[in-house]
C-alpha cells in the first residue's frame, strides 16, 4: 500500500491564510453604513475587493473623505447606495466629497448636494498634490452646489471615467466639470467623459466641461450640454503633445445655449457633434498666445447661431495638422454669418464643408440649400429639433472620406451608408432619423463597460486562476484528508 503523509494542521493553516490574503475579491469585505459616522469609518478601512454599502437615506456630513484607499486591477473597492437612494448633503464649509491617493474605486449612484451658504464648495474634488488612478463615477446626482461639479487639481489623475452623470445648478466660477489646473500643472489623461447630463451652470463662468492646458488622451463623448452662462459648453485648451494619438477628443456630444459650443485652443479632434442656439457654434483661437496646431474639425452640424456658426481665428499662424472637413454650418438667414476667418487659414485643408449665411472662405465650403430644404426639423427647441437630413439635402454623399480617423455617425451609423460619406454629424440611412431625439435628458446608448479599457485576457486569467485554486485547495483539504 502506498504510504501516504498527512501534511500537519498547522501546515494547511497557514498555506490557507496565505491564499485568503492575496486580495482575491471572493473574501473581500462587504460593508453596510447606516450614519454618517460609519460612512467615514467604513470608508476608511476599505482594501482591495471590498464593498462599501450606503442604507438608502439622507445624509448630512461635513465633507466625505476618501483617502488614501486601494484596490487592483482584478479587486476594485465600490462604494454605493444598497436598499434605495442616498443623498450626501455637505453642510459646513469644505467640499462634499474628497478623494485624494485612492486607485481602483467605483463610485456610484449617489446624490450629492450642499446646504451651506459658503462659496465655491465642490460636489467632488480630486486635491492639488494629490494622485490617484483608475476612478469610475457614475450615475451620480450632483446639484446645487457652489463650485464645481466635479473638480480635479490633482498633481496627476490618470485612467479616469466621469460616466452618466447628472451635474446642474453649479455656482461661484460654476464649472459642471473642472479638470486640470490652468497653468498645464495638474494633468489628467486616459479619460473618458461619456453619457454625462450637464446644464444651468451658474456663477462667475459656468463652463459645462473644461479640461486644461496640458491633460491629454480626454475623451468627451456623447454628453448633453446646455445653459452654461455665456461660457463654452465643451472646451479644451491644449496638450502640449505633438503625437497626434495623444489628442484630445470631442465627439457626438449636443450642446445649445452657450457662449460658445465648443472651444479649442490645439491638438484636439473635435467631430460629429450638434451645436445649435449658441453665440458661437465652434470657436478656435490662439489663446493666451499658448500656440495653435494640430486641431481637426470634422463631420460637426452647427446652427443658428447668434456671432457665428464656426470662427476660426489665428489659423494664418497655426502649425501642424489643421483640417476643416465634412461640416455643415447652417444660419437661418442668408445674411447671418456662417464661417468667419479673420486673418485667414493660412496652410489648412478645408475640404467638403456645406454652409448657408455667409462665409469668410470660399474654398472647401460650398453653399447649400436653406435649413429648411436640408434638414427635417431646423427648430431650436429640445425635443423637436430633428438636424437629420431630408432624402434630397446637398449633404448626402457629398462628404470626404475619414474612414483612417472614425467610421461612425452621431447615431453610431456606420459611415459610409450610400456611395459616399455624408457632410454633418448625421449619416442618412433611411427616411426618418433612426437615433434619438435631441432633448433635454441623457443621450441614450449602451452603458460603457466599467471594466477599464485596457484589460486583456492576461488580467482576466490572473484574476480567475488564483479563486479556482483556492477552491479546489479548499476542497481537497476538506474533502482528502491525506491531500
Amino acid at each position: 500500500m502506498k504510504n501516504l503523509k498527512r501534511k500537519p494542521f498547522l501546515t494547511n493553516l497557514i498555506i490557507l491564510i496565505i491564499l485568503l490574503g492575496t486580495g482575491n475579491p471572493i473574501f473581500a469585505a462587504v460593508y453596510t453604513a447606516t450614519n454618517e459616522a460609519e460612512i467615514q469609518s467604513y470608508t476608511n478601512t476599505l482594501t482591495a475587493g471590498d464593498t462599501l454599502q450606503v442604507q438608502s437615506g439622507a445624509y448630512s456630513m461635513r465633507t466625505w473623505r476618501i483617502q488614501n484607499i486601494h484596490g487592483n486591477s482584478s479587486a476594485w473597492i465600490t462604494i454605493e447606495p444598497v436598499g434605495g437612494s442616498v443623498s450626501i448633503t455637505g453642510n459646513d464649509n469644505q467640499n462634499v466629497v474628497n478623494m485624494d491617493n485612492i486607485s481602483y474605486v467605483i463610485f456610484r449612484d449617489f446624490e450629492i448636494t450642499y446646504s451651506g451658504t459658503t462659496s465655491a464648495i465642490d460636489g467632488i474634488k480630486f486635491n492639488a498634490g494629490t494622485t490617484s488612478e483608475y476612478i469610475i463615477i457614475e450615475h451620480c446626482h450632483i446639484h446645487d452646489i457652489t463650485g464645481v461639479g466635479i473638480n480635479s487639481k490633482a498633481s496627476e489623475l490618470q485612467w479616469f471615467w466621469v460616466l452618466w452623470n447628472h451635474i446642474h445648478d453649479t455656482d461661484d466660477t460654476g464649472e459642471g466639470m473642472y479638470l486640470g489646473h490652468h497653468d498645464g500643472s495638474g494633468i489628467v489623461h486616459d479619460a473618458l467623459i461619456s453619457h454625462n447630463w450637464v446644464h444651468d451652470t451658474h456663477g462667475s463662468q459656468g463652463d459645462g466641461i473644461e479640461i486644461k492646458r496640458s491633460c491629454y488622451s480626454v475623451s468627451i463623448e456623447d454628453n448633453v450640454v446646455y445653459n452654461t452662462n455665456n461660457y463654452p459648453g465643451i472646451i479644451v485648451y491644449r496638450t502640449d503633445r505633438a503625437d497626434l494619438s495623444l489628442q484630445n477628443v470631442i465627439k457626438n456630444n449636443v450642446i445649445w445655449n452657450a457662449g460658445e459650443g465648443i472651444f479649442a485652443v490645439a491638438e484636439a479632434d473635435i467631430y460629429n457633434n450638434i451645436i445649435f442656439n449658441s453665440s458661437y457654434g465652434i470657436n478656435t483661437r490662439n489663446y493666451s498666445g499658448w500656440g495653435m496646431r494640430d486641431l481637426r474639425l470634422y463631420n460637426n452640424t452647427v446652427y443658428s447661431c447668434s456671432v457665428t456658426c464656426m470662427r476660426l481665428s489665428d489659423w494664418n499662424v497655426a502649425t501642424g495638422v489643421m483640417e476643416v472637413i465634412n461640416n455643415a454650418v447652417y444660419q437661418d438667414s442668408v445674411s447671418d454669418s456662417a464661417l468667419q476667418a479673420p486673418a485667414g487659414i493660412g496652410p489648412a485643408t478645408i475640404l467638403n464643408n456645406y454652409y448657408y449665411g455667409t462665409s469668410a472662405i470660399s474654398a472647401g465650403f460650398t453653399p447649400g440649400n436653406p435649413p429648411p430644404n436640408e434638414f427635417v426639423n431646423p427648430s431650436i427647441i429640445p425635443g423637436s429639433i430633428n438636424l437629420y437630413p431630408l432624402s434630397t439635402s446637398l449633404l448626402i454623399d457629398s462628404g470626404h472620406d475619414l474612414s483612417t480617423i472614425f467610421q461612425n455617425d452621431f447615431n453610431t451609423t456606420r459611415r459610409p451608408h450610400g456611395t459616399s460619406w455624408d457632410v454633418g454629424a448625421y449619416e442618412y440611412s433611411a427616411p426618418v432619423n433612426p437615433g434619438w431625439q435631441v432633448q433635454e435628458g441623457f443621450k441614450p446608448a449602451p452603458l460603457p463597460p466599467v471594466v477599464p479599457i485596457n484589460f486583456d485576457l492576461f488580467v482576466i486569467v490572473a484574476s480567475i486562476l488564483p479563486i479556482y485554486s483556492l477552491f479546489t485547495y479548499v476542497s481537497r483539504l476538506i474533502f482528502n484528508p491525506h491531500f
